[in-house]
């Protein structure tokens, strides 16, 4: 899954898809698990934070494993589920306007990104040899899965920053602000399409291996393949 936040500051428009403004919205203080993971700066004007936190699941089996993802996983905004997991982008950016004979132009651009991921922490399925193959293997899918949010993140980073200094000059300084707004909003709404066809696409992270399956007795004793039903998108 993924989900994503706007935030202002100063001489920044920020908006949200489908409306025009400064957006603000409140802050969460992350879990005292989150951990800082790293920090990029993919082009000079355009810096990416990342950060990683972990939710604890006690489970020893793969039911007691999705049930406990459908009542402690991150809750998203977009439809009010709870996922395994989730990434989360962050945009600001900033410009100090310059007037000159042209009109009023934006200056130099700076966009600040801040990404958070997070996942389920199970230690114990990797110690139980019943649990351990099937939460490796469906954890690295869903890792998997996330890092194609990120990339749509990081990648619609790229494409504010060239979408604002595409803008230009213009009669005022409050008609530039507004400019910049529209540029920038038509670039959310793309990434959120962007992260919609993934989902879609891949059932989040389904149809990829992020598919939390078991192993089930056959009437004749032998080991066969079980899927717990909604397995794939626990809720």
């Amino acid at each position: 899954m993924r989900g994503h936040r706007l935030v202002c500051a100063a001489v920044v428009i920020a908006v949200a898809a489908g409306s025009t403004g400064c957006a603000h919205t409140a802050q969460v203080a992350p879990p005292a698990s989150a951990t800082v993971v790293s920090e990029a700066t993919l082009s000079p004007s355009v810096h990416v934070s990342l950060r990683v936190e972990r939710y604890r699941i006690e489970a020893r089996t793969v039911a007691e494993l999705k049930a406990e993802i459908s009542r402690i996983g991150p809750l998203t905004q977009t439809d009010g589920f709870r996922y395994a997991a989730r990434t989360w982008g962050s945009f600001g950016w900033r410009y100090p306007r310059a007037e000159g004979p042209a009109g009023c132009e934006t200056g130099p651009i700076s966009i600040d990104v801040e990404i958070v991921q997070t996942f389920p922490d199970c230690q114990a399925c990797s110690a139980i040899d019943s649990l351990a193959r099937t939460y490796r293997s469906w954890i690295f899918a869903t890792r998997s899965h996330e890092e194609e949010h990120r990339a749509i993140i990081m990648a619609t980073a790229l494409q504010l920053e060239g979408a604002i200094a595409h803008v230009g000059a213009a009669t005022s300084c409050a008609q530039l602000d507004t400019a910049v707004g529209i540029a920038a909003n038509e670039v959310l709404q793309a990434q959120a399409a962007a992260h919609a066809e993934l989902d879609q696409r891949t059932d989040h992270g389904a149809k990829t291996g992020a598919l939390l399956q078991e192993q089930k007795r056959t009437p004749h004793g032998a080991p066969g393949p079980g899927c717990i039903p909604g397995c794939g998108r626990p809720r």
